[in-house]
């Protein structure tokens, strides 16, 4: 059954022009382990909230090897410079500089500015595959738990 099934989708004219050629699969490459504390950072936006105090949305920057958290209140519309006031202001001045970044490939996280900024300070950026967030999972899944505790003490019509 399954061999004629074949068959008959190979001679199919419709079947052939909807047809698409699947991509081989890449091997995974699995996240290094760091060495030291803030060695390597991961990070991400939560977006989606009301603004509150000028703020509507979250930095979430997670350290790889402790799994330390810092939970920074910012706009979505954060600047490239603005970001990186961020990282010095919230991460960099009290753990120093990672040696490596893990993030999304948001327009935000992959901009010239970022990228020279990260070159100058020789920390070696690196971005999650697209559309596979799994390759963040440890920041991902902080996002979770965020919004959920977010959902759970802040009420519906969200006064508080």
């Amino acid at each position: 059954m399954k061999s004629s099934a074949k068959e008959w989708v190979k001679c199919c004219p419709t079947c052939q022009a909807n047809w698409r050629a699947h991509a081989p699969a890449i091997a995974l490459k699995p996240l290094e382990v760091p060495l030291f504390l803030f060695h390597t950072i991961l990070y991400n936006f939560i977006t989606g909230f009301p603004k509150s105090q000028g703020h509507n949305a979250i930095l979430v920057v997670i350290d790889s090897f402790s799994k330390f958290g810092h939970f920074i209140p910012t706009s979505k519309k954060v600047s490239a410079k603005g970001l990186a006031d961020l990282f010095v202001t919230h991460v960099w001045k009290l753990h120093g500089l990672p040696v490596k970044t893990v993030s999304d490939r948001g327009t935000m996280f992959t901009g010239k500015f970022l990228r020279a900024l990260y070159q100058q300070l020789g920390i070696r950026p690196s971005f999650s595959s697209a559309y596979h967030p799994e390759s963040n999972g440890q920041t991902e899944r902080v996002n979770q738990f965020i919004k959920f505790y977010l959902r759970s003490y802040v009420t519906a019509d969200h006064s508080d």
